[in-house]
Order: C-alpha cells, then structure tokens, then sequence
C-alpha cells in the first residue's frame, strides 16, 4: 500500500491522537503533537521526501516522535491496561473452533492504539463482541487454507501485533502446536513502537512456552529489508507458514509476491495494494495469495 492511497490530512489526525494517548505531560503532549505536526506537513508538501511506501513513511515519523522523547516507552501504562483487561477477558471465554480461535484473535486486534482517528480500543465493547462471538462470520475468509497450512508446514512464524491483543494469539498458537509437527516462531519488535509487543513484552507474557520468540531487529512496521536484521531475515526466508497479526502487516505484504502469508486481522483503515481492497471494520483472514503477483516487489533476503 501507498502513502499517497491514504487523505493526508490523515496522518496528522493519527499523530494528534497517538500524542494525546500517550503517558507524556498534558505541556510537552501539546509541543510534541505540534512538532509532528509541522515534519509531516513538510513531508506532504513536498513529495521529493514522500516515502511511497505506507509503512516505512508511518515508520519514519514515528521515529521522529520517539527521538524527541528519547526513545522512552510513552505506552507503557497502555500496554499494562490492555494486558489486564485480556488476561481476564482469555480467562472468561474459551473458543472451542478453529473458527472461534480465529474471531477471537481478529477481535483482539481492535487493541490498537495507532489508529485512534479512525477507531478506540473498548474493552466493555470488546468483552461483548467475545460473547456473540460463535454468530459472527468473516468478510474474507480463507481460514480453510490456512488450517490446510498449518497441518503441513515445517516452520511456522507468527508476526504479532499488540501488547493485549497478544493473549488471544495464545489460542491460536496453541492449535498450531496440537495439530501441526512444526517449530513456532513468534516475532515481535526489537524495541517499543506504540502498544505494539517488543520480545521483552513477548517474554513477560509467558509466550515462550509456544515457541521461540525472536526479533525483527527493528521497530519498524512491516519487515522493510533495510530494517529488520540479517538473523531475522534468515528466520524468515526458512519459514513456510507466516500468519501476520493486524493492518500493519497487510499493507506492508501487499507491496511483495510472497505467497505464504495469511494475513489475521480487524481493518481500521481502507487498505488497496496492486489490485486488492478491503474497507475499514473489517474482520479477514486473507491469504497473500490474493495479492500477491510476479509484477510486485521481490523480497530481498540479503
């Protein structure tokens, strides 16, 4: 997907929103969300310094906010509430289906703070979503495909997204340890980028008892080459199944021809890439077969 397939006016929307939901002082908010403001102005008017790509564009203002502030984790105090709130909301309801297994982890992924214009996490909402969860029906379902994967693949990698959102992966991480011989990867960042889950937030949830967790190496959204590390893209290229968690991922993937992705997700946004169109509110499970094609980018391995 491409910065330009979003309005811009957008973006500075999101940074207001993601500044005002941050733990900094109400003074230093108020500069920070002005400063934001004005970089990505320029950016915008001045399409010489436009990154086509949505992801690393959003990943390079990102990293703008969090040089002000020193790379301290502002969300910090989001992410301890979102993990208290699912905790006790995976001890309440248990999917019985790879079906439910899968609502349940596209429901968690309205645990997103890095789209508040457009959509605020409610866990009241959430706890009443969980509830009707058996009567609710996909809007692209290609979770056939993924079970038959999931059954055959050698090596599974789960690209998680957020901090909260991660405890209702535990589900799904669990079917693929039971019906599939594979070994289980799970990914998360290298170091904090809103609630997104970091390898130490991995760690701390007690993830490890799935699988291996590793690092993308970077706080990057998506897996941009330049970004992620060589160890990460070696783990990845040996991979056969990747279930890639949340917006992010998609927008990201649908740029490449990679064929062994399934994307798990609640859309917050409009989403186009190469052919492809999903609306916001969304709740897919989309393999990247859909997108992906010769004429889009090859990934580079290194």
């Amino acid at each position: 997907m491409k910065t330009s397939d979003r309005d811009p006016k957008t973006y500075i929307d999101i940074a207001h929103s993601f500044v005002n939901r941050s733990d900094l002082p109400d003074a230093e908010k108020k500069l920070i969300a002005s400063e934001l403001e004005r970089y990505l102005k320029v950016q915008l008017t001045r399409n010489q310094w436009l990154e086509p790509a949505i992801t690393k564009f959003c990943t390079d203002w990102y990293r703008e906010f969090y040089r002000m502030i020193d790379r301290a984790d502002p969300y910090r105090g989001v992410k301890d509430l979102s993990r208290r709130h699912a905790e006790r909301l995976t001890a309440r309801f248990k999917p019985a289906t790879f079906g439910e297994i899968l609502m349940f982890c596209i429901l968690g992924n309205k645990i997103d703070y890095g789209s508040l214009s457009a959509h605020t996490p409610d866990f009241a909402e959430l706890e009443q979503d969980l509830r009707h969860s058996a009567a609710e029906a996909l809007d692209i379902d290609d979770s056939a495909g993924l079970d038959r994967a999931i059954r055959k693949a050698r090596q599974v990698m789960l690209l998680v997204d957020n901090v909260g959102e991660i405890e209702f992966d535990k589900f799904l991480l669990g079917y693929v340890k039971k019906n599939g011989t594979a070994r289980i990867l799970i990914a998360g960042k290298e170091e904090p980028m809103l609630n997104d889950a970091t390898v130490h937030d991995l760690r701390e949830s007690g993830m490890s008892r799935f699988g291996t967790i590793v690092s993308t190496g970077s706080d990057c959204f998506g897996l941009h080459e330049e970004y992620v590390s060589p160890a990460f893209k070696k783990e990845f290229k040996t991979s056969d199944l990747v279930i890639a968690k949340g917006q992010a991922y998609l927008e990201f993937f649908t740029e490449y021809n990679i064929a062994n992705v399934f994307n798990v997700l609640y859309s917050k946004y409009p989403i186009v890439g190469n052919g492809f169109r999903l609306p916001p509110h969304k709740k897919a499970v989309i393999s990247s077969k859909r997108y992906a094609h010769p004429n889009n980018r090859r990934y580079d391995f290194g």
